[in-house]
């Protein structure tokens, strides 16, 4: 029997940018993406830099790529 390695699936990344209606944008920091209670207009993938949730007591949450 022969074991071939599985294909490499594409990162979310990879995925998004294959869709045709896919942008990337640059934002400043400090710039706001979405608040909570918000309707959902998109989906968003991390590049570079960090993303920075606030919940309402204050209380910072950092994700990185």
């Amino acid at each position: 029997m022969v074991v071939t390695p599985a294909s490499k699936s594409p990162t979310p990344i990879e995925l998004m940018v294959s869709q045709l209606d896919c942008e990337t944008i640059a934002l400043p920091t400090g710039a706001t993406i979405f608040k909570r209670g918000g309707a959902a207009k998109a989906i968003y993938a991390v590049r570079r830099g960090l993303v920075e949730l606030v919940d309402p007591d204050g209380e910072k949450t950092c994700f990185r790529p």
